[in-house]
């Protein structure tokens, strides 16, 4: 079966188990959303994330994380810009403000996770593109 949007794909079945209170989620594997889950490992959004070899394109195992509280530490994940939606904004004007976390385009620095996901999906930094 064919898929138009593998990363929205991605971001749904861990908003799903995230609201589910799943201890993990599988996902079918890609270099993309392998590199996807090593920068939520890094920022501390999952606990960990394992490759799994198949017969097929193997699946990724993501251990989703949650507070002492029990509640997600990812408060919710967002899609914006797909293949029927495209949205463009100026480096500038870019709004990245996740709940507790604002990751601003530029100033003296870059966002780490914006800087670093930009760089794997199109090469390099948005700021300076």
């Amino acid at each position: 079966m064919s898929m138009s949007d593998p990363i929205a794909d991605m971001l749904t079945r861990m908003r799903n188990g995230n609201i589910a209170n799943f201890d993990t989620v599988d996902v079918p594997s890609s270099k993309l959303k392998i590199n996807i889950a090593k920068i939520l490992k890094s920022e501390g959004f999952i606990k960990n994330y394992k490759v799994i070899a198949d017969k097929k394109q193997g699946l990724i195992r993501i251990f989703l994380k949650y507070d002492e509280n029990g509640e997600p530490v990812i408060g919710g994940l967002k899609r914006v810009s797909r293949s029927s939606r495209r949205v463009f904004a100026k480096k500038d004007k870019v709004p990245w403000e996740w709940a507790g976390r604002s990751f601003v385009p530029c100033g003296s620095a870059c966002s780490s996770l914006l800087m670093r996901v930009h760089s794997i999906v199109f090469g390099g930094c948005p700021c300076h593109a």
